[in-house]
Parts: structure tokens; sequence; C-alpha cells
């Protein structure tokens, strides 16, 4: 898709929304007597149409978007009660008096999802507590699910009731904190393989959908994703709105999916004023008992940008910058490496040749910072005195990393036991592409011994990570035993020892001997650096692995921390009890053990390379993450002190 015709949609789009916005930095939407077509019969100023545009522009990332997000913030702000609940109509809308509303947890949490996301910072400890309030009031078990209303216990039945679509919202704000509820969990599993994804504030089932696949990712994702594919026809969902939620819902269950044909759809029915037609999104107050419907061409543009920017994988501004800046050298490598690892895949036959280059051009894609295709040549630019090396010494050392990464990500697949076996011969290829590179670019017998060496480790990692960290599933059961020992961390790097090559190729190209205090502090360095890499992206998707059956040093951290002793569990509970054992005790205690890995590779850095090497920049983006966790996991902690103070 001509990502040309995209952005260009999206400054339209988002020029639009800017012109719609009242100087209060709200939104009007209207009210129809008919789903479709929808009539804008009449305004209305609610809390609920802002809030779902607010949260949708945070896809983008524009100064345009950031200037309307600002202000839009400010109004959703102020639409707070001093208990931190919101309502339906915005505050000074006549219907606040003529049609009343109590407050309600869908337009509650909606807005509170909207103004974490825009910043963090605006919900502190003091609203968090009153969100715990909010929850206990409407729970109907501890942990949920939850009412819809903010009303007395003793209402009537019609202001009691437990809404999928309401709850979804509520289980993504608290995702968003960092304090998923196992309940509220069981509850959408429920609903999704029971296909409830109806709702008595919502006309169609794509906003249920919407909201559920953002904030669900359990067992149950899989089956989301079928019943929104089975409403598709000629690649999109019957009208704009629809496509946008079921775009934007299969972006989070399924990236991979290829969904060009909704994009094409999408920027086919974007009006001249940048703008899409206005459609009925949820369900407004009846008038002379006739259903009415909420929508507005804002609110429809707003989730189709959303859809869109999702679509077009924009990265932020800082990415951006650091792609624009390779330096016309840098550049030129770049594009040498890849013509000549796409000229030795296009020899290979038919099949073999298309898994091959489509593999290979997914991974560069994903290669932000370019690590991936130029860590030989950033190394280069670490050391004050660079080694004389020719082109195509640098050229293969670039290609062996490139093959290297394509046989390691796609073995780990398969060690994950998610490989796909169309890709098994692509990364024999690979492994013997990075071999036949490192012999071109260093054929000494010394670094050969090295390359040796190194793939013989990985092998190693490899089979005892096999043989020693998975476990038993049967029936939604699982057998603990013995849990791995990592000792000194060391095999968490060994994986991927690959990564190291290419620095230390460079190092002996410049003179140095493997033996030196340079080679040997230089791979210290690099084995730290990528233990903390393993252990940042184990506490990511610990949950997973362990669902999986295998015992990532996360899980097996998890589970001694839980005292667990041998035999059967129940995956759901046991997964339950683990969560809350993450997040009050294992989250912070590996952070740490993050944060002490980073240091000693810090440490290990040959005094050799300048102060700005990229080293030093790999571990920063660790500590960023870090920082960002720990973050996460003292809000998290704040909302359980919170929720435990007002159950005692």
């Amino acid at each position: 898709m001509n990502s040309a015709a995209t952005q260009a949609a999206l400054q339209r789009g988002v020029a639009y929304v800017a012109s719609m916005q009242q100087k209060d930095g709200g939104f009007v939407g209207f009210s129809s007597p008919t789903m479709s077509p929808f009539k804008k019969a009449k305004p209305y100023q609610t809390t609920f149409v802002p809030a779902l545009i607010l949260q949708a522009l945070q896809a983008l990332s524009t100064p345009e978007s950031h200037a309307v997000s600002e202000k839009l913030s400010g109004f959703l702000a102020a639409q707070r009660s001093p208990h931190w609940s919101f309502n339906y109509w915005a505050v000074g809308a006549p219907e606040r008096s003529s049609l009343p509303y109590p407050d309600d947890l869908d337009d509650t949490f909606c807005a509170l999802a909207a103004l974490h996301t825009y910043d963090p910072t605006l919900l502190d400890a003091t609203a968090l507590a009153h969100v715990v309030r909010l929850l206990m009031g409407t729970e109907v078990a501890i942990g949920g699910p939850y009412r819809t209303w903010l009303v007395r216990a003793d209402s009537p039945a019609v202001w009691r009731d437990v809404d999928v679509a309401v709850n979804a919202n509520v289980a993504y704000f608290l995702k968003r904190i960092g304090s998923p509820l196992p309940r509220l969990a069981d509850f959408l599993y429920q609903a999704v393989i029971t296909g409830q994804l109806s709702s008595p504030y919502y006309p169609s089932p794509y906003p249920v959908a919407y909201y559920i696949a953002r904030a669900y990712s359990g067992s149950a994702s899989k089956r989301l994703e079928q019943i929104v594919l089975e409403g598709q026809v000629d690649g999109h969902w019957g009208t704009p709105l629809q496509t946008a939620l079921a775009v934007s819902a299969l972006r989070n269950l399924n990236p991979d999916l290829n969904l060009q044909r909704a994009q094409a759809f999408l920027l086919s029915t974007q009006r001249a004023n940048g703008s899409w037609r206005a459609e009925a999104f949820c369900i407004d107050p009846h008038q002379n008992n006739t259903t009415h419907y909420h929508g507005a061409e804002v609110l429809t543009t707003a989730l189709v940008l959303e859809a869109l920017a999702i679509m077009a994988a924009m990265p932020p501004a800082p990415t951006r910058h650091r792609r624009s800046s390779l330096n016309p050298r840098a550049q030129r490598l770049h594009k040498a490496v890849l013509h000549t690892v796409k000229s030795e895949l296009s020899r290979l036959n038919g099949d073999l040749r298309h898994q091959s280059l489509h593999f290979m051009n997914r991974l560069v894609e994903h290669d932000t910072n370019h690590e991936i295709v130029l860590l030989p040549y950033f190394f280069i630019q670490s050391l004050p005195r660079q080694p004389t090396l020719k082109h195509t010494q640098l050229l293969s050392l670039c290609a062996a990393n490139l093959y290297g990464w394509v046989a390691y990500t796609i073995y780990d697949d398969f060690l994950d036991d998610e490989g796909q076996p169309v890709l098994l011969s692509t990364a024999n290829v690979a492994l013997r592409g990075s071999l036949a590179h490192f012999r071109r670019a260093m054929p000494q017998p010394a670094f050969q011994q090295i390359v040796a060496q190194t793939f013989d480790a990985i092998d190693a990692a490899n089979t005892w990570e096999v043989t020693h960290c998975r476990l038993k599933k049967s029936n939604g059961t699982i057998t603990l035993g013995s849990l791995p020992s990592y000792a000194r961390r060391m095999q968490l790097a060994e994986r991927s020892l690959g990564h190291t090559l290419t620095p230390l190729a460079i190092l002996i190209a410049g003179g140095e001997s493997p033996q030196s205090r340079a080679s040997r502090g230089l791979e210290r360095a690099l084995r730290q650096y990528l233990i903390a890499r393993q252990i940042s992206d184990d506490l990511h998707d610990w949950e997973q692995d362990f669902r999986a059956g295998h015992v990532s040093f996360v899980v097996a951290a998890i589970l001694r921390d839980l005292r667990i002793q041998s035999g059967d569990y129940a995956v759901d509970k046991l997964v339950n009890r683990m969560q809350k054992k993450f997040w009050n005790k294992t989250l912070p205690a590996l952070c740490d053990v993050v944060m002490e890995h980073v240091a000693a590779s810090r440490a290990q850095i040959p005094p050799l390379l300048v102060a700005d090497n990229i080293l030093i920049k790999l571990l920063a983006g660790i500590e960023a993450s870090m920082q960002r966790t720990m973050t996460e996991q003292q809000q998290a902690q704040n909302f359980l002190e919170a929720f435990a103070e007002e159950q005692n």
C-alpha cells in the first residue's frame, strides 16, 4: 500500500478533527433516529465521544494530533466528578437535567484510559484510590466483573446490569496501569468463547470486539480473531467505522494479518474535507419510544485514523530521526548489504527463495535502529582508531550479522513451539550464509575457531533449554517438577552469542589478539548485555511462556517466589497466583537484576572504545525500558495497596 497516500490521508484527517474541536477542547456528537442512514437529528455534548477520540489519536505521533490531544485532555480532565467518575453527558450539557443518567463505568474507564494513555501522570495515587472505591462499589465478586452504573445496590435491576463491553473497558484501563484482574480476564474469556459479543449499549458487535481486543490477550484471542474475520466481505467490513474497529481489533490480536484491502477501502472512502461519514457507534436515550443512535463524522474519522496509523506502523518521531540520521556512508553500506543478501537468496529455487526473501524483508523492516544490518559498522565507529577493513570485509561482516539474525529468529520460534515448518530451510540457508560470510571476512584460523566455538555454545544452550526448561501440559493442567537452575545466568547469554562475533572480528582485524585484555573485556561486556536483554524480554512474555510450558528465567523466579511444590496444577488458577506474585515481588527484584547486568556490562567495556559507543547506546535502551517497567510496577503497587486498604 502506498505509504504516501496513507500519510496524506492521515494529515487530512487530523486537520479535519482539529477543525471540529470546540473552544473548550471537546467535540459534538449527534443523535439519529435511524441506524442507517445515520441522520444528525440532534447535537449532543458528551464525555464519551471526546474520550474515544483522545484514545484514538494516541496512535498518531504528529504535532497536529498532539495539539488536539492537549486541548482535549484538558476538557476531559474537567469532566470528572470529585470521585473520579464520569457521566455520559458533558458538564454543562442541558441533558444533564432533561435526560439525566447516573455516572457509569463505561464513560469512566474510557475517559481514564484515554487520559492515562495521553499522560500517565494525570492519574496520581489519589486518583487510583478513588478508582478502587468505584470498582469496589460495583463489583459482583471480588476482582470483577462489575456493574455498569454507579447507583445504590438496592436500585432497580435495570441499573444493575453486568455488560461485556463495559467490563472490557475496565480491564483495558487496569491492563494499562499494570494491574490486570484474573477474574475479569475470565469473564472476557467466557464472553468470547460463547460468542456473546452483544451489548445493550452498542448496536453492533464491532465496538465490543474493539474493546476486548485491546484489553484481553489470553487463550481466547484466536477465537476473537476468527469472529471478527467472519464479518469480512471483499477485504473490508462494509462501512468505514466497522472496518476501522475490526482492523484495530485484529492488529491487537494478530499483527501479521494482511489487511491491505481494508486499508485501501478506508483510503477510498475518505471524503474531500478529510473526514469519514458519521455512523452509529453507540445507543442514545430513547425518544418517543424510538431507539436513537449516537455518532459523528469526527468520531468515525478519529477511529479510522487510529486504524490507518496502526496499519502504517508509524514509528515515533525519535525512531524516524534515527533512521534519517544515517550518514551517506552508512546508507550506502546498508543498501549494499541488503543487495548482496537478496542476490544470494534470489539464487534459491521457487518457494524457498520466496519464503527466505519475505522473511528477511520483514526482519529488516523491524530493524528500527539498524542493529541487525549495521552493528559491525556502528562498532567500527565506536573505536577512536578505526581499523582499515576493506569494503568487502565490512560488507561480509554485516551480511553475516543479518544472516545470523534470520537463523536465530526462526530457530528461536521453533524452540518456543511457534516455528513455521516452511521456514526451517530458510533458517538452515541463513546459518550457512552467516558462516560463509564470516569465512570471507575473517579467514584467520584463530577467528574461525572462535566462530566454531560460539556456534557450538549456541547449540549446547538450545539443547539445555529444551531438556531442562519444558513442562508437561494436559487438558488445562500443567505438571511442575524441579525448576531449572540458571546459576550465574550465563545460559541466558549463550543462546544469543552469535551477536558477539562481529564486534570481536573488528577488534581482531584492528590488531587485537583474541586473548587480549580488550577482546576478553568486550566479550564479557557483550555477554552481560545479552543477559540483561534476555531478562528484559522475558519479563514481558512470561505468562505466554508459562502457558506454553516453557520455564524461562522469569517464570522460574516467579515459581520460586511462590515456593511452589512439585505436582499438577490448573493453569489458569496458577497463573492468577503468579500474576499477583509477579507484580508484588518478582518484577521489582528482576528489574534490579537487569540493572545489575547493565552496570556489569558497562564496567567491562574496554577503555579503547569511545565514550559514546554502540554498546553504551544499546544499554541505555535497556535502562529506559526498565525505568518504564518500574514506573508501571509502582503504579500497579499503588493501585493494589489502595485496593487492600479499601477492603480492610
